[in-house]
Order: C-alpha cells, then sequence, then structure tokens
C-alpha cells in the first residue's frame, strides 16, 4: 500500500508540475505578443515586419509546447485514475476509508488538468489560430472516464472551485477581445452587433465551463477557427444587423407613474388593473431555466431580467444576466451554486443578490424589509406597484403553488387591482400569468426582503 501513496504522491507532484508549466508558457506568450503589439503601434518598417515575424514563430512554438503539455495532462488523468481504482480494491472507498488521503489529492489535481489547461489554452489564442484547441482538449480529456464514473474533478472543494470559476472567467474575456480583434481585423467595428454575438459566445463558452467542472465533457463549444472569421463578418454585413441601434442601457426615471388603471380579463376574472399586465407579460422571461447554462433554479435572476425589461434596458436575456450574477462578488457566485449536484438548486440568489446584480446592469433598487405585520406588508407592495416601482418579492412555494412543492421562490408583482385585493406576478417557476388575492399573498411571503426600484420607472 505504500507503494500506492508514493504512486499517487508522485502523480500529483507531477501535475504540479504540468499545471505550472502551462502558466508559464500562457503567460510568457501572453507577454511577448503585447510588447510586439505595442511596438507596432509606432515602428511599421521593415525591420518590424522582421521582428513580427519572428515574433509569430515563437509564439507557433509556445502553442506546440502547450499542446504537448495538455497532452501530458490528459495522461496523468488516465494513470491517477488507475492508480485510483487499485486504491478502491484495496483500500476501500467508504466514507471513513484511507483514500481521503493522497489518492483523492492526486486524482483531483490529475483531473483538474483537462479543465484547466483548456481554459489556459483559451486565453492563449492568438489571433492566427488554435481558436479550436480548447474545446479539443475538452473533449479528449472526457475520454479518460466512463459516464457512469465522474471525474475526481468533483471532490474539489467549493472554496478551490469558486478559484477557478474565477481564472476561467478572466480568460473567457481574453478570449473575446481576441474574438472582437478578428471580426475588426475583417472590417467589422465593435459596435452592439459584434457585442451580441460576443455575449452568446461568452455564455457558450461559460456553459461549457461550468459543465467540465462539474464533470461533464459533452457538448464541447465548437470556437470559429482562423478561416472561418472572412465568413462570419460576411454574414454580419449581409444580415444587416451592423446598422442595428445599440440596445438602450439607461433605466426610465420618471416623475410619476404614465399608467393609470383600466379592466382587463385576467384568468378568467375581469378587474380594474393598474397598468397592463398581461401585455407586460408578454415582453418578460415567462419560463425559467431554458438558457444553455445547466442551471433550473433560476428564479431570481430571471426576475433580475425582467426589472430591467419593466425599467427599459434592453439586452438581458437569461443566458447575459447569469453571466452578470457570475461576475459578481463571491457571495452572490456562491448563492448561485454553480456547483450542485441537482441542476435544480443551482442559480439561487438572495434579495442583497439581486440588489447587487442589478446595480451592475444600471439599475438602483432597495431592500423592502418585511414586518411581523401582513397587511402593512401588503400596503406597502402595493402602494409600491401603483406608483409605478418595479417590485419582485420572495415567497413560499408550499403557499404559492399548493402543489406538495417547498422552498424560497421570487415573483415579480406586475400590477395590483384598484381596490387592492388582488395581485397579478410573473412567475417563471410556474410559467404562467398568476394571480393572488391581497391575505394569500400576505401568507406567501418568507418574510424576507423585497427588492424594489428606487426611481419610479414605468
Amino acid at each position: 500500500m505504500s507503494g500506492v501513496s508514493t504512486s499517487s504522491e508522485a502523480i500529483g507532484e507531477a501535475v504540479k508540475n504540468v499545471t505550472e508549466a502551462l502558466t508559464s508558457v500562457h503567460e510568457t506568450s501572453g507577454s511577448l505578443k503585447r510588447k510586439c503589439q505595442e511596438l507596432g503601434q509606432g515602428w511599421k518598417d521593415s525591420k518590424y515586419q522582421e521582428l513580427n515575424a519572428t515574433v509569430q514563430e515563437c509564439l507557433k512554438a509556445l502553442s506546440q509546447v502547450q499542446h504537448a503539455l495538455m497532452d501530458g495532462g490528459k495522461k496523468l488523468s488516465a494513470l491517477a485514475k488507475t492508480v485510483m481504482a487499485y486504491e478502491d480494491v484495496n483500500m476501500g472507498t467508504g466514507s471513513g476509508g484511507a483514500r481521503g488521503g493522497n489518492g483523492t489529492g492526486a486524482a483531483v489535481a490529475a483531473g483538474a488538468v483537462g479543465v484547466a489547461a483548456g481554459v489556459m489554452l483559451g486565453a492563449a489564442m492568438n489571433r492566427n489560430g488554435a481558436v479550436g484547441a480548447a474545446a479539443d482538449l475538452l473533449e479528449r480529456a472526457a475520454g479518460a472516464g466512463d459516464a457512469d464514473d465522474p471525474p475526481k474533478v468533483l471532490k474539489k472543494t467549493d472554496a478551490q472551485k469558486m478559484a477557478d470559476l474565477k481564472s476561467g472567467l478572466a480568460n473567457i474575456d481574453e478570449t473575446l477581445e481576441n474574438y472582437a480583434a478578428n471580426l475588426a481585423d475583417q472590417g467589422i467595428p465593435r459596435g452592439p452587433a459584434v457585442e451580441a454575438f460576443l455575449n452568446h459566445q461568452r455564455a457558450l463558452m461559460e456553459a461549457e465551463l461550468l459543465r467540465n467542472m462539474n464533470g461533464d465533457f459533452s457538448h464541447p463549444y465548437v470556437s470559429p477557427q482562423p478561416g472561418q472569421w472572412a465568413g462570419i463578418a460576411e454574414q454580419f454585413r449581409r444580415s444587416g444587423i451592423l446598422n442595428a441601434p445599440a440596445p438602450n442601457t439607461t433605466p426610465r426615471s420618471l416623475q410619476h407613474t404614465a399608467y393609470g388603471f383600466q379592466t382587463q380579463t385576467i384568468n378568467g376574472t375581469e378587474m380594474r388593473v393598474y397598468d397592463d399586465p398581461v401585455g407586460t407579460h408578454q415582453r418578460l422571461i415567462q419560463r425559467q431555466g431554458q438558457s444553455v447554462y445547466d442551471m433550473r433554479g433560476t428564479c431570481g435572476l430571471c426576475q433580475c431580467s425582467n426589472m430591467l425589461t419593466l425599467a427599459g434596458i434592453e439586452g438581458f436575456n437569461e443566458e447575459r444576466i447569469i453571466s452578470e450574477g457570475l461576475r459578481c462578488s463571491d457571495t452572490v457566485r456562491n448563492n448561485i451554486d454553480p456547483f450542485n449536484r441537482n441542476n435544480s438548486h443551482r442559480g439561487g440568489t438572495s434579495a442583497d443578490d439581486r440588489r447587487e446584480i442589478l446595480s451592475n446592469c444600471g439599475l438602483p433598487t432597495y431592500c423592502m424589509h418585511m414586518s411581523s405585520d401582513r397587511a402593512l406588508n401588503i400596503g406597502r407592495i402595493a402602494e409600491a406597484v401603483r406608483t409605478g416601482h418595479g417590485v419582485t418579492v420572495s415567497v413560499d412555494v408550499a403557499r404559492l403553488w399548493h402543489n406538495g412543492q417547498h422552498g424560497g421562490h421570487a415573483i415579480t408583482i406586475l400590477s395590483v387591482s384598484e381596490d387592492g385585493n388582488t395581485f397579478i406576478y410573473n412567475d417563471t417557476g410556474a410559467g404562467v400569468l398568476g394571480t393572488i388575492d391581497a391575505s394569500a399573498l400576505g401568507g406567501a411571503l418568507t418574510g424576507n426582503p423585497a427588492n424594489v426600484t428606487r426611481d419610479i420607472i414605468r
């Protein structure tokens, strides 16, 4: 058994060396490329062209080194799997077994090489090639394990995973800057159309990063290849979207609400209601968990998107708001819980989280704290809605859906009846425009704060 332990330690040390080497190569490539570009801003003669050609050859060589290191990492992962299988037989795999030491550590490190290397290579992708190598690597790394034997990377602590996630997000941003530069080289200026393209690519890459970190290497991200940028640029030109107006990013701030009460039939009942809840609901996210991210518990994130839409801020679909959430504070990321084994529990937010996300997206809100007086809570919510403020509340689905489920849930109150007895809300969990009487809403509130826009937005 001591031999197995020593082998595990050796694998762990080898993986550490590979990871450090990858980091060093990545940093060297980036530094060399940046310095060459800086020199090119004021130096354009034949000598610079010679220098640039030499630098490109160096970058090409470094890219080959990266590929070799990543291939070695893949083989180390396979070796670690074999060693771990031996330990499973000889040491036992129970929660109290001896495997909690060196063996698990080696497998964690080895399993992480494929993911970390793919992300690092994504950041090191130069504008001349190798854009798809990260996805290829991750796909190859997936072949080292069985479908019913999740990669040992899942054994990482949440803190370690969060650190890896932040590093991965930063590298994705750098890769997207290279995408924008590739398009600029093809004569496509950075504007609303390019930003929409980059945002979608960001979501695809982030979704893959999270899948990989959760041990799922299916559906690899397919990145544009070097020879494809001219065709992509031509698609931009032919589509006509280059002349599309920029989405509005400034929330409305009105002196008083622009709407009053009107008669509508909602869920079979005719009533006098504030604004146009039926028409408003059609413009919002109606069903959560429909993005490329493997997250189903995104009610609060979707309601952030809906609040932005109500305020007149455009372009925040479910994908975009999840990406914004992942780039907020550690507290927000932890509550989103992207590594939960149950995807229905991924995507959670608190009222404070939603306030931070909305603030980062340009919409100031505050947390309206709930009191023990239900009537007081309902009165304050009704007043905020009828005066044109956006309002998202936290409810217990056990008292909202009455179907045996329970747990916290975020809904946005779209309207209130003129008599104050009925509230109309957007529920992305049930996928409905719902109505609820005032007393039932008071009972369904969890006691957690509501999110309310500081300004009148409609």
